[in-house]
């Protein structure tokens, strides 16, 4: 288990970095805002296997829940834009009969509607 102060420190980084990923970050749920800093958290208390390895941790708890969000952010907007260049690329022949339904679906959604539905996302993740 880990020591009382670390945990102290660690709940003191939390808030300190989830305020300023709110701020940095305006529009995206506080749900995925608190996700990548429990992960930072459990890193920080659980996976360092000496006081050393939990100082480094503390000391780069903000920029560790950064990269977390910055790395879900590439993820969902690069899946969209992979739909798009998919749709691009099959443009006259967008559903084979050898596609699954899931993949059958996701071709039949128009053009438009995936522009729209970057343009949200991005509007989603899109920083102050």
């Amino acid at each position: 288990m880990s020591h009382p102060f670390y945990t102290a420190v660690a709940e003191e980084k939390e808030d300190i970095t989830r305020n300023n990923l709110k701020e940095h970050y305006p529009h995206l749920p506080i749900n995925v805002i608190d996700r990548a800093i429990e992960t930072v958290s459990w890193h920080t208390l659980f996976g360092g296997t000496n006081r050393y390895n939990t100082q480094a941790a503390l000391d780069n708890f903000s920029k560790m829940a950064i990269d977390i969000v910055e790395e879900q952010k590439e993820k969902n907007v690069g899946v969209i834009e992979m739909i798009l260049l998919d749709h691009d690329k099959r443009f006259d022949k967008r559903v084979t009969e050898n596609d699954t339904e899931l993949v059958k679906g996701i071709r039949s959604i128009p053009t438009g509607v995936l522009l729209i539905i970057l343009k949200a996302t991005r509007a989603l993740w899109a920083t102050s």
